[in-house]
């Protein structure tokens, strides 16, 4: 029997743990591939899948009975802009031991399958268009590294709206986009750097050089929670902040006295128990402040040790233009509580070096529908969270102007999201 072929052209360089082997084509796996694939065709099926289409019936496993090669040609290194200590530095990838690889030639996936039911259904009924827009592949994925898509497929505006199940009690939803000019498709880099702003102002705000975004997250822990649902809270860095270092806080109030951002807490404010923002962006769990703190921060949980990011980035070249899709999907309950009861989920966040602990749990009417809706939303004004020290700052300006252009970008693509069943 003939397999089912399909053409996938790569669009982004995938972070790769086996450089050496690029000349036989190291590119998309299909250990990675298939049980993706898998989980897609169960959660869409509709119905309970055919005990036939398993490989294990009787233990009913997840995998489908079918065999998946990849083959890639003209897979080769990709060269970036930065090099440290003789090795390549990608765009928001600070790890090592991984080398970026691309195929300039179209990838072949060959799906062999002797079940004549799943084979039917593999041809006539997967949506391959959005199977791949859901889905990137090797590291750093859910920022745009290893996005491939259907060879000879187009991708546009209309995508924005729909959603995607990846798997059973996931379901992504395309929200907006951003685009980068770009006619040789050579441009990469600065779809990265593009994507790592938007990410960036939506978690924990830049800080880079004279150019300081105050996060987005800052803005909807602030304003949208405390002025639309009638409660003072304050965001989880503000909490760690007061608790932790109180002399840096008054100092920064000398220094800027008119930031309402700064005002001072009364006791009632300051014994509130402290929530969490920022991970629901991605759990981090240790994390490295900047001067004047210059201090690691560690994050535990006895029932919680990762959250990846609900947020996913798609970039797709299309006709001389870069498209990077941005995808949501709602934070797990689980996250947010343990048990039937629903209790909050505990996390310990510690400075080991001064002895200071706190205890904070994740804010339990967060949905990230309604973050989008308000962070998008037609009444926020991005320029009121930018600041820049120095006015001669060149790179500053440049940086506020790429973080404007993005950001209004997918504030001028989203389409809103119904709330109402939340």
């Amino acid at each position: 029997m003939e397999p089912i072929i399909i053409n996938l052209k790569q669009h982004t360089p995938m972070l790769h743990f086996q450089p050496e082997l690029a000349a036989e084509g190291a590119t998309l796996r299909a250990t990675e591939l298939k049980p993706k694939l898998d989980r897609y065709i169960i959660a869409n099926y509709g119905n309970p899948i055919p005990k036939e289409w398993l490989v294990d019936p009787k233990n009913n496993k997840t995998a489908l009975n079918y065999k998946l090669s990849v083959t890639a040609t003209k897979c080769s290194e990709v060269k970036t802009d930065v090099v440290r200590k003789g090795k390549p530095v990608y765009p928001m990838f600070f790890g090592d031991g991984k080398t970026a690889l691309s195929s300039s030639d179209p990838i072949e996936l060959k799906i062999f399958c002797l079940i004549k039911s799943l084979r039917e259904h593999i041809e006539k009924n997967i949506d391959w268009s959005l199977f791949f827009l859901a889905n990137n592949f090797g590291t750093r994925q859910d920022k745009g590294y290893g996005s491939f898509y259907p060879d000879k497929m187009s991708v546009g505006p209309s995508v924005v709206g729909k959603t995607v199940k990846t798997e059973n009690g996931v379901e992504y939803r395309v929200d907006t986009f951003f685009t980068v000019q770009d006619q040789q498709m050579q441009n990469w880099q600065a779809v990265f750097k593009r994507t790592e702003y938007a990410a960036k102002c939506m978690r924990g705000g830049i800080n880079e050089g004279s150019f300081y975004f105050k996060s987005l997250m800052f803005a909807y822990a602030k304003y949208a929670i405390t002025e639309h649902k009638k409660e003072k809270l304050f965001w989880d860095k503000r909490m760690i902040k007061e608790k932790f270092y109180p002399k840096v806080v008054e100092e920064h109030r000398k220094k800027y006295p008119n930031n309402d951002a700064l005002k001072v807490m009364n006791e009632k404010e300051l014994n509130q128990q402290p929530y969490m923002f920022r991970d629901f962006l991605g759990l981090s769990t240790a994390e490295s402040w900047k001067i004047p703190y210059d201090k690691t921060l560690s994050k535990e949980s006895n029932n919680i040790s990762r959250m990846k990011s609900p947020l996913l980035f798609k970039p797709v070249w299309v006709a001389g233009k870069w498209y990077v899709f941005l995808l949501h999907r709602e934070v797990p309950q689980g996250f947010k509580f343990s048990g039937n009861d629903k209790r909050p989920n505990s996390f310990i966040v510690t400075d080991k070096s001064r002895d200071h602990r706190i205890t904070m749990v994740p804010y339990p009417d967060f949905y990230m529908s309604e973050y989008l809706n308000y962070i998008f939303g037609k009444d926020i004004k991005y320029s009121n969270l930018i600041s820049i020290k120095n006015n001669d700052d060149f790179k500053a300006k440049k940086a506020k102007d790429t973080a404007l252009k993005v950001l209004e970008g997918l504030k001028e693509n989203y389409k809103p999201i119904n709330t109402t069943n939340l």
